[in-house]
C-alpha cells in the first residue's frame, strides 16, 4: 500500500495552508512559558519564612526555594520575577480569612497585576505529602541529595504538595515516577538584582513600553524578531525558547564566579574570532527543536487521551528523532574547539544513549516520517508515522483515509471542469474543509452555487451547496474525521509505549537540552561580539576600570553614537559623586555603569575600548521613585524605604547606584540626609556612585580619603582624576544672539561650576521673562549670604596625599605588568608627583579650587 512518504496524495490533492499550520513548531516554541508557582509562608522570629515550588508546564524542571523574607517581601518579589509565573497558588485561608494578618496576597497583587493569583485549599499544603511526592517524581540522581537537604524545609515541601496536586486536578495530567529534574535553592554563584533595579535598569522590559525593544534583553537577543528582520537568519525560532530562558535568567542573575565567566568569554572569543567555527555550528544547531517539549511528552502522563494530545505526542517523537540525529552533525562541527566550555559541551554530546533512543524510535516510527507545513499535510504525515507492520488494523483504517482523500480530489476536479475556474480544496482548523480561489473576478461573477463568500485581496474563500448538502459528501467528510481519530488512537497506543521505553534515558535528554541552550547562548554572544567591532572582552580584578564606556542600549538603538566616558573604582577609591545640570546625562551615566557590569557578568563583550570589572555580589539602584497612594506614602518616604533596603542588604562587594538622593524634601533636610547616608556607605567597601544637585555633598572628599583624587590607569598612561565629577555643558549663542546651554555629556573632573542651570532650563520652557529675571535676583541674594571661604587643614591634605600614594603603590604591586626598567620610571614618577602635590598644598589655601 502506498504511503504519503512515497506518494504524498495530500500534497497533490489539497492546497497548503501554512498560515493555519497545526502544531507548528514555531508557534509552540515562541509561545509564552506556562510557569505555575505555589507559595506559602509562616512567621518566624526573624521575619517571614517563605516556601516556593515552581515548574514550567512546557519545560519540566522543578524549582524549590525556602528562605526568610521581611515585611515588604522584597526577596520573594525578586524570586517571582525570575521564575516569571503565569499562575501563583496561595493557601485558601490566606486568601479568604487572614487578609489582615498576612500581607502576602496584597503585595503579590500589587506587584504582579497581570499574573493570575489563585487560592488552593490549605489541606493540600502538607509537607509530609510533599516529601513523598517529591521523592516519587524526582530523578534518581537527585533523590539522595534532595532527601537530606530538603527534609527540614517544611514550607518548601508544603508548596511542592500543593503544586503537584493542583497540576493533577486542574491540568489533567501527572508526572511519571523518577522523571523530574529538581533544583533546590540556587546551586551556583550568582549576583542578586532586586526587582526595582531590574525595572530601573530596563534589563528585561522597557519602562515606557513592554513591547519596545529598548532594553538589555532585546539588545542581546538577536533572535527576537519576525521573519525578514535583520537578525531572523541568526537563530532558528524553533529553539528560541531555550535561548530566551537562559538569556533571561542570566541577565536577572548574572554569574559571580570568575572561573565560569572566563570560560564563557574564552568560548565567546573563539566563536567571534573564527567564522569557520561559528558558521557550521550555527547551521547545525538550527536543526534542533526545543528538547524541553520532548521531555514534557516523556514525563507527563495525561489523565485522558484526547485527539489533540495524541497528535502532539506523535509529532513530538518525530521532532525528538530529528534532534537526536542532528547531534552527530553538531559533534563533527565541535571537533577541534579549544575553549574549555565548548570542549565540555562536545564531550557531553558524545552520549551513546542518543543512538539507542534513535534505534528505539525507528522500531515504531517510519524512518521516512517528517513534519510538513499545512494542517492537512501535517496530519497526513502523522497518520502514516507509525510503521505499517506494528498494527494490521491501523493499516486498514489508513486505507479508508486514503479513499476519502481520493473522493475529495474527485470533487475538486468536478468543480474545476464545471465552472472552469482554478478552485482548490483547502483545510484549516478555523474553517474546516472549504474552497479557495485566487482570481481577479468580482463577487458577482462567481456562480450562485457558491455560498458564504469572503474575500482577502485577490483570494476568495467560500463553500458550495454541493459540499454541504449532498448526503454522500457530507458523510465523506464525517468519515474522514472519524477515520483520522481512529488512526490517532491506535497510533498513540504504540507511541505511548515508546515514550515509556525512552523514559529510561530522560537524564540524557535533560543534559542535551542544557547543552544546546548553552551552545546557542554562546553563539548569540559570539555573534554580538563579532558584529559590534568596537566592543571588547572584559577582564576581572579587584578594580573596575572602563575606558570609553558606552551605554549598551543607546549604543545599539541610537542614530548618533552615544558619548563615551570613563569609569574607575577601586578598594581605596570606592565612592564617586556626579554633579551637573538637569539633562546633562547623570542618570544615563549611572545606568551605563550598572548595565556594563551586568553584561560583563553574563559573559558578553562590552561597549568600550578597554574594560576591567570587580565581580559584585549584588546590584542596587535607586533611580526614580514615585509616591504610592496604595501604601499611603510620598515620593520621599518611598525613597527612604528603598535606601533603607539597600543599607540593610548591601555588602562590601556590592555595586550601589543612587540618583539624586534626598530631592523629595526641603533642601536642608535633603542635604543632611544625603550626607549621612553617603557617610554610611563610605564605611563599606561597596562601589557606590551617586549623582546630586547638592554641591555640599562634594565636601565628603575633604573628610574621607576614599572620596579623594585617584589614578586612572590605561596601559602606560596615568591621569589624575578626583572622585567628584560633573557632566560638562557649553554656553553658545543662538540665532537671536542669546546664550543657551549645549550638553556635551562628557564627564570631567571636580564638581560642576554651572550656576542657575535650573533657571536657564525654566527659561527655555517659555516662562515669562519677568518671572525668570526675578528668580535670578533671588538666587543671587541667597548665594551671597551662603558663600564662605573654605579653610582646609594643611595636615589633613598631607595625610590624603600620603594615602593616595599608598593606594597607587598597592595597585601597582597587585596589577603591574611592567618590566623592571619601566617600573623604576613609573615609581620615580609617583615620587615626583607626590612631592609636587605637597608643594601645591603649601602654596594654596584651598587646593580644590
Amino acid at each position: 500500500m502506498a504511503t504519503p512518504f512515497t506518494t504524498p496524495k495530500a500534497n497533490s490533492i489539497l492546497k497548503r495552508q501554512t498560515s493555519y499550520s497545526c502544531q507548528s513548531t514555531v508557534n509552540q516554541q515562541t509561545a509564552i512559558t506556562q510557569v505555575v508557582t505555589a507559595i506559602t509562608e509562616g512567621n518566624t522570629l526573624n521575619g517571614y519564612e517563605i516556601g516556593i515550588a515552581s515548574i514550567d508546564l512546557k519545560h519540566p524542571e522543578l524549582v524549590l526555594l525556602q528562605y526568610t523574607d521581611r515585611q515588604k517581601y522584597i526577596k520573594t518579589i525578586t524570586e517571582l520575577q525570575i521564575l516569571d509565573p503565569m499562575q501563583i497558588l496561595i493557601p485558601k485561608e490566606i486568601n479568604e480569612k487572614n487578609l489582615k494578618k498576612s500581607k502576602l496576597q496584597a503585595v503579590l497583587r500589587q506587584r504582579f497585576p497581570n499574573i493570575e493569583i489563585l487560592s488552593f485549599p490549605q489541606k493540600y499544603y502538607n509537607w509530609k505529602e510533599g516529601y513523598r511526592l517529591l521523592m516519587n517524581v524526582c530523578l534518581p540522581e537527585y533523590q539522595a541529595a534532595n532527601a537530606e537537604e530538603i527534609l527540614s524545609k517544611n514550607f518548601c515541601l508544603s508548596a511542592v504538595s500543593a503544586l503537584l496536586k493542583y497540576i493533577e486536578f486542574k491540568q489533567d495530567f501527572s508526572y511519571a515516577p523518577s522523571s523530574l529534574k529538581t533544583e533546590y535553592s540556587r546551586g551556583y554563584a550568582v549576583t542578586t538584582i532586586d526587582a526595582n533595579s531590574v525595572r530601573n535598569l530596563e534589563l528585561i522590559y522597557n519602562v515606557t513600553s513592554r513591547s519596545s525593544k529598548d532594553c538589555l534583553f532585546r539588545v542581546l537577543d538577536h533572535t527576537r524578531t519576525k521573519v525578514g528582520d535583520l537578525w531572523s537568519h541568526i537563530i532558528s525560532p524553533v529553539i528560541y525558547s531555550l535561548l530566551a530562558r537562559l538569556l533571561r535568567s542570566s541577565i536577572l542573575q548574572p554569574c559571580s564566579d570568575k572561573k565560569t565567566l572566563e570560560e564563557r568569554l574564552d568560548s565567546v572569543e573563539e566563536l567571534a574570532m573564527k567564522q569557520e567555527i561559528y558558521g557550521p555550528l550555527r547551521s547545525a544547531i538550527d536543526k534542533f527543536c526545543d528538547i524541553s517539549n520532548m521531555l514534557r511528552a516523556c514525563v507527563q502522563i495525561p489523565k485522558i487521551e484526547s485527539f489533540k494530545n495524541a497528535e502532539a505526542r506523535i509529532a513530538d517523537i518525530i521532532r525528538l528523532r530529528n534532534s537526536l540525529e542532528a547531534v552527530k552533525s553538531l559533534i563533527v562541527r565541535l571537533h577541534g574547539v579549544k575553549s574549555a566550555l565548548l570542549q565540555s559541551i562536545y564531550q557531553s554530546l558524545d552520549d551513546c544513549h542518543f543512538q539507542t533512543m534513535i534505534d528505539e524510535i525507528n522500531k515504531v516510527i517510519d524512518e521516512n516520517a517528517t513534519l510538513e507545513k499545512g494542517t492537512l499535510n501535517f496530519r497526513a504525515q502523522i497518520c502514516f508515522a507509525v510503521r505499517p507492520e506494528i498494527n494490521g488494523h491501523l493499516n486498514v483504517i489508513r486505507k479508508v483515509y486514503e479513499e476519502s482523500i481520493d473522493d475529495l480530489a474527485s470533487l475538486k476536479n468536478f468543480l474545476h471542469e464545471k465552472y472552469n475556474i482554478p478552485v482548490e480544496i483547502v483545510y484549516n482548523k478555523g474553517r474546516g474543509f472549504h474552497l479557495q480561489l485566487e482570481s481577479d473576478l468580482s463577487p458577482g461573477e462567481i456562480s450562485s452555487e457558491f455560498i458564504k463568500i469572503t474575500r482577502k485581496k485577490k483570494t476568495y474563500f467560500f463553500s458550495t451547496l454541493k459540499l454541504i448538502y449532498i448526503p454522500y459528501l457530507f458523510f465523506l467528510i464525517e468519515r474522514l474525521n472519524e477515520t483520522l481519530k481512529d488512526i490517532y488512537i491506535l497510533s498513540n497506543i504504540s507511541v505511548a509505549q515508546l515514550y515509556t521505553n525512552l523514559k529510561s534515558y530522560v537524564s540524557s535528554l535533560y543534559n542535551l537540552s542544557e547543552n544546546i541552550a548553552m551552545l546557542d547562548f554562546l553563539l548569540c554572544l559570539g555573534y554580538s561580539a563579532a558584529i559590534n567591532g568596537r566592543n571588547v572582552r572584559p577582564t576581572f580584578s579587584d578594580t573596575t576600570a572602563i575606558k570609553d564606556g558606552r551605554h549598551p542600549i543607546l549604543d545599539v538603538i541610537s542614530v548618533v553614537p552615544p558619548v563615551a566616558n570613563d569609569i574607575y573604582m577601586s578598594h581605596e577609591n570606592n565612592f564617586a559623586i556626579i554633579t551637573g545640570p538637569n539633562m546633562s546625562g547623570k542618570t544615563v551615566y549611572l545606568k551605563q555603569m550598572a548595565l556594563l557590569q551586568v553584561m560583563a557578568q553574563i559573559g558578553a563583550y562590552v561597549p568600550a575600548t578597554c574594560a576591567t570589572f570587580r565581580i559584585v555580589d549584588q546590584i542596587f539602584t535607586k533611580i526614580a521613585v514615585d509616591g504610592s497612594m496604595e501604601e499611603n506614602c510620598s515620593s520621599f518616604t518611598a525613597e527612604m524605604k528603598e535606601v533603607n533596603y539597600i543599607m540593610q542588604n548591601a555588602t562590601n562587594h556590592s555595586l550601589i547606584i543612587i540618583d539624586e538622593l534626598g530631592k523629595g524634601t526641603a533642601s536642608e533636610d535633603g542635604i543632611g540626609i544625603c550626607f549621612a547616608i553617603c557617610e554610611y556607605f563610605l564605611q563599606l567597601k561597596a562601589f557606590t556612585v551617586t549623582s546630586t544637585h547638592f554641591l555640599e555633598i562634594c565636601q565628603l572628599e575633604d573628610l574621607y580619603p576614599n572620596v579623594d583624587k585617584y589614578v586612572y590607569c590605561t596601559t602606560n598612561e596615568t591621569t589624575w582624576m578626583p572622585s567628584s565629577y560633573h557632566l560638562e555643558v557649553q554656553h553658545i549663542k543662538d540665532n537671536l544672539n542669546a546664550y543657551k546651554l549645549q550638553y556635551t555629556h562628557i564627564l570631567a573632573p571636580d564638581r560642576t561650576v554651572e550656576k542657575y542651570y535650573g533657571i536657564n532650563l525654566a527659561e527655555l520652557s517659555s516662562l515669562p521673562p519677568k518671572v525668570v529675571n526675578r528668580a535670578r535676583e533671588i538666587c543671587k541674594v541667597l548665594a551671597d549670604k551662603k558663600e564662605k571661604c573654605d579653610k582646609i587643614d594643611r595636615k589633613s591634605y598631607e595625610e590624603k596625599a600620603t594615602f593616595r600614594l599608598g593606594a597607587l603603590l598597592i595597585q601597582t604591586a597587585h596589577n603591574s605588568k611592567l618590566d623592571e626598567a619601566s617600573l623604576k620610571v613609573y615609581l620615580q614618577y609617583l615620587k615626583d608627583d607626590y612631592s609636587n602635590s605637597i608643594k601645591t598644598l603649601l602654596s594654596h589655601s584651598n587646593p580644590l579650587k
